[in-house]
C-alpha cells in the first residue's frame, strides 16, 4: 500500500482540525464506538451548534477541547484508495509555529487552509515560508468557509491569484474551494461550486504523484 504524508497547515480557526475529522468521518475510517464518542463530545465541546464537530476527532487533548483549537501536533491515518494517508495537523496559532515545522518535515504533500472571509493572514504567510523552506513539492490551496459566502466564486479567484505571488518555489498547485463543516469539495465534488472544475480533496492527493528521493549508500 502506497503510504503519502500529508501537512495541513494555516492560521488559527481556519478548520484544519475539521477538514481531517471530515475526511475520517466520510471515508469511514472510524469505529461506531468513535462515532457515539463524537457525538457526546459535539454536545459537550462542540462549536458547531447541532451538528458533529469533526474538529474533535483531532483536537485530543482537553485544554484543545475547551479552547477550540490544536496545540500539539496531530497525527491520523485512513486508507483510501489502495493508499495509506498519514495527516499531520499542525497548530494555527503564531507561538506554536516551531510545532508547524515538526509536522510539515517529510511530507509530500501541503495542505494549507484559508479562510476566505478573512483572507490570507499572516500566518498564512509564515506557514508558506515553511513549506518553501522545506520544498515541499505539492501544495493545495483549500479556500474554506465558501458556504458562508453563498458558494460565490469572486472572492476565491482573488485569493487564489493573491497566493500565486506569493507562492517563491518550484511546486505543483492546486486551488479547491471547500466547506469542512459541511463536507463540500472535501472528499467529494460539490453540486453547489458548479463553477468550479477540478478534484475535490481527497481525490486531489490521491492523483498526485509522489516522487520518493533514493537514498544511495556509500
Amino acid at each position: 500500500m502506497n503510504l503519502i504524508k500529508v501537512v495541513t497547515c494555516g492560521s488559527v480557526d481556519d478548520g484544519k482540525s475539521t477538514l481531517i475529522g471530515r475526511i475520517i468521518f466520510e471515508t469511514k475510517n472510524i469505529l461506531n464506538d468513535q462515532k457515539i464518542k463524537l457525538k457526546k463530545l459535539s454536545s459537550r465541546y462542540g462549536t458547531t451548534g447541532s451538528k458533529l464537530d469533526f474538529a474533535l476527532l483531532i483536537d485530543g487533548l482537553q485544554d484543545e477541547r475547551e479552547q477550540g483549537i490544536t496545540i500539539d501536533v496531530a497525527h491520523r491515518y485512513i486508507n483510501y484508495k489502495a493508499k495509506r494517508i498519514i495527516f499531520h495537523d499542525s497548530p494555527g496559532h503564531y507561538q506554536y509555529t516551531s510545532n508547524a515545522i515538526t509536522a510539515a518535515s517529510n511530507c509530500d504533500i501541503a495542505i494549507l487552509l484559508i479562510d476566505i472571509k478573512k483572507g490570507i493572514a499572516e500566518q498564512t504567510k509564515r506557514h508558506l515560508k515553511i513549506l518553501e523552506f522545506l520544498n515541499i513539492k505539492n501544495i493545495i490551496f483549500a479556500v474554506n468557509k465558501i458556504d458562508l459566502l453563498q458558494y460565490k466564486k469572486n472572492k476565491f479567484l482573488t485569493i487564489k491569484e493573491n497566493l500565486k505571488d506569493l507562492v517563491q518555489h518550484k511546486a505543483k498547485l492546486h486551488f479547491i474551494p471547500i466547506s469542512a463543516l459541511n463536507g463540500d469539495n472535501v472528499v467529494f465534488k460539490s453540486k453547489k461550486t458548479k463553477w468550479y472544475k477540478g478534484k475535490s480533496i481527497l481525490d486531489t492527493i490521491n492523483s498526485i504523484k509522489i516522487i520518493k528521493t533514493k537514498i544511495h549508500k556509500t
